[in-house]
């Protein structure tokens, strides 16, 4: 974002497109944060053999939940900012989907009990 209209110059000249791709970069420059969590944890879930309900979570909050949210939020207020916000929001729910599933998994593996049995 420091050097963001710089570099976006580099492909465009006018000011209405680098304003754009600016606005983009601010969305998207502190959503990728959020991502990570999610990425982490699913890692982390099937390094420990758990993977048939981390990737059902990650189908929904990437998948279903966007699609939901073209039909619905964005039809509502049909800006390109809406579309950007939508990734960071799927991130959000699909992280925190996540690490809950992740802390149960290892309160249950530290019990003796398991959650579902490992995937192949």
């Amino acid at each position: 974002m420091l050097f963001g209209r710089g570099f976006l110059s580099l492909f465009a000249n006018d000011a209405e497109v680098i304003n754009a791709g600016m606005e983009r970069l601010y969305i998207m420059g502190w959503s990728y944060p959020i991502a990570a969590f999610m990425d982490c944890t699913i890692a982390a879930a099937r390094g420990i053999g758990r993977t048939v309900v981390p990737t059902i979570m990650v189908i929904i909050g990437s998948c279903v939940f966007r699609v939901v949210w073209v039909y619905t939020i964005f039809a509502h207020f049909q800006t390109i900012t809406s579309l950007y916000l939508l990734y960071s929001c799927s991130w959000t729910i699909t992280a925190v989907a996540e690490i809950i599933y992740f802390v149960i998994v290892c309160r249950r593996l530290r019990g003796g009990k398991t959650a579902e049995a490992p995937s192949v």
